[in-house]
């Protein structure tokens, strides 16, 4: 499972005074989970992505089919993109991210390089 959070920003005094006038929790962000998966099989490929949040109960998911040959790694890619797209998207700042994908994980943690331009 890889965590990621984004950097801390600095705020001026009166950004701070405005976000608690306006009750924002500005000390906790809100972890979301990104899991994601893909297939390969003599009828063709596929990708999965699920989102959620426990906290504000948030949940959603998606399922693609892939029209073009790849292996199954290059699947298992092509579904962190959506997911990833979709984070952003919902404006998530920590985010932990599963799969069962060693070499998509250990890429993303910069444990791995890969030769495969498709694979980032």
């Amino acid at each position: 499972m890889y965590n990621a959070e984004h950097e801390n920003k600095e705020i001026t005094a009166e950004e701070l005074k405005y976000k608690i006038a306006n009750s924002e929790n500005i000390f906790h962000e809100s972890l979301w989970h990104l899991e994601f998966d893909g297939y390969v099989n003599r009828l063709g490929a596929g990708v999965g992505v699920q989102i959620h949040n426990m906290e504000n109960n948030h949940s959603e998911g998606n399922a693609f089919i892939l029209n073009f040959k790849c292996t199954n790694n290059m699947a298992k890619y092509e579904a962190l993109i959506p997911g990833l797209q979709l984070v952003r998207k919902l404006g998530a700042k920590r985010v932990s991210i599963m799969g069962d994908s060693k070499l998509i994980i250990k890429k993303i943690n910069g444990e791995y390089s890969v030769n495969n331009p498709r694979l980032g």
